[in-house]
């Protein structure tokens, strides 16, 4: 899936060229010298064997339109993301469909096929950028995202685990991809391993970026601790996955909102914390933040007192 895109683009690249519909900002061909063949047979024939093996792969009719060719584009990425769900679906339980003379072995992947499906998000994701750019997208979220339901939980948590970052940083390039992160903590199914992923990430590697609240990256990060904490109101068995980090997250954002310029990020933090503790009234993650209940007080009245309090007068 990954090399459609880039393919299609190439392809009509091409053709614009052969037209002599150039984008602006780009030379024009020079002229061409006697015995050479006119500018635009020249592109036509460059054009031709690309254009023939693109259409060939998209199973494409010659003579269409780039716009036409894009549509066919995003609707085979659509037919091929509904099949990989019973493909997925199929290899995971393989083992379980034996004959019953036959042993049968564990229900999953194994560690290879890990790694292939993992090939399939991030080829996913760069197909996702097709229906964004366009304005679409909210099917096909919900489609790519489908297809990871099926797979056995443990599978799932080490493919996210070993692709996130891949996935976070095309989520900063990309701002509306955030929409399957959004999708897949929202999913019940789905919710707390890719919390557990989530959290796991930003609080090893991204506490220290809260400290520059005008970056896309950092509000990337707000934006998934909100979907994290909004989905630990939904589904309190993510409380499992929150507890470990509880307690590190809040002494981080303390201490960050006391040596940071403008703290302002870290504040936004504690308070989706402490809205999310309070809803969910969940005894264990309220053991866990006890002792540091007077270092918070202390810290958030002292910033009170301040000039600029960024915000916590709400």
């Amino acid at each position: 899936l990954k090399f459609l895109v880039p393919k299609l683009i190439k392809v009509v690249k091409e053709k614009l060229a052969a037209e002599g519909k150039l984008p602006p900002g780009q030379a024009a061909p020079e002229p061409a010298k006697e015995g050479d063949a006119k500018p635009e047979e020249a592109g036509k024939e460059k054009a031709q064997p690309a254009k023939k093996a693109t259409e060939a792969a998209l199973y494409l009719k010659a003579g269409q339109e780039p716009l036409k060719e894009v549509n066919d584009c995003k609707q085979l990425i659509k037919t091929l993301m509904l099949g990989m769900k019973t493909l997925v679906w199929s290899i995971t339980n393989y083992n379980r469909t034996q004959p019953p003379q036959q042993p049968r072995g564990a229900k999953g992947f194994t560690v290879e096929e890990v790694c292939m499906t993992s090939r399939l998000l991030t080829s996913g994701v760069a197909c996702l950028r097709l229906f964004t750019e366009s304005g679409e997208g909210d099917s096909i979220f919900e489609n790519l995202g489908a297809i990871f339901t099926v797979m056995e939980p443990r599978n799932f948590l080490d493919m996210l685990h070993m692709k996130f970052p891949h996935l976070f940083e095309a989520m900063v390039e990309t701002p509306p991809l955030a929409t399957l992160a959004a999708w897949m903590l929202a999913n019940q199914v789905l919710s707390r391993r890719t919390a557990d992923v989530v959290l796991t990430f930003l609080v090893k590697n991204k506490l220290p970026q809260l400290g520059k609240p005008e970056e896309p990256q950092t509000m990337l990060i707000l934006r998934l601790f909100h979907l994290v904490f909004s989905a630990l109101s939904k589904y309190p068995d993510i409380e499992l996955v929150v507890r470990p980090h509880a307690a590190t997250l809040v002494e981080a954002c303390l201490r960050g909102a006391q040596s940071a310029s403008d703290p302002s990020a870290y504040i936004r933090v504690l308070r989706y914390i402490f809205r999310s503790f309070h809803h969910t009234k969940i005894e264990s993650l309220n053991r866990e933040f006890l002792p540091l209940l007077p270092q918070a007080v202390h810290v958030l009245l002292t910033m009170l007192d301040a000039p600029d309090d960024h915000g916590l007068e709400e």
